[in-house]
């Protein structure tokens, strides 16, 4: 079991990130990066840059902070978007997110065995624009259940 740290803006991303995650994987889920947060107790980190950029955080600055101390990575982003210059500890994954793409990008940085299914996200170090292969895309209806505003029969008994 590794540690996870998910940084994404977007609550439904993040809970959805977070569910898919569990319980192979401990997490902890950020809506934002902050400098006072320590990240050297993670082994993985997920990030979703156009959160970040939304918040008008310094993505390269994060970056470094995740090579400097080791940190595999794992970077969301758009399709189209200027992708960073994939490295031993970075992976890129294109949105929207696959459930096979995913999967295979964190067991690859962890070291774990590969995913047979699916090759969308470029090894570390290849530098090339992901090729889209078809996959399940997980779905945010999955994760996001409405609470009961209803109540039971026997509740309305008491």
């Amino acid at each position: 079991m590794g540690n996870i740290l998910i940084i994404v803006k977007n609550t439904i991303v993040r809970e959805a990130l977070r569910h898919f995650l569990c319980p192979e994987y401990q997490t902890t889920t950020l809506d934002c990066w902050s400098a006072q947060h320590d990240p050297q107790s993670y082994h993985l980190a997920i990030v979703d840059r156009e959160g970040l950029e939304q918040n008008s955080v310094n993505t390269a600055e994060v970056l470094r902070t995740f090579q400097r101390l080791k940190i595999p990575s794992v970077w969301l982003h758009r399709a189209g978007a200027r992708p960073f210059k994939a490295g031993g500890l970075i992976g890129i994954v294109v949105k929207p997110l696959e459930e096979a793409v995913l999967k295979e990008a964190v067991r690859d940085l962890l070291g774990g065995p590969p995913v047979q299914q699916s090759r969308a996200h470029p090894r570390a170090g290849s530098g090339d624009e992901p090729q889209r292969v078809p996959g399940r895309i997980i779905e945010l209806t999955e994760v996001v259940r409405e609470p009961s505003s209803r109540k039971s029969e026997s509740e309305i008994g008491d």
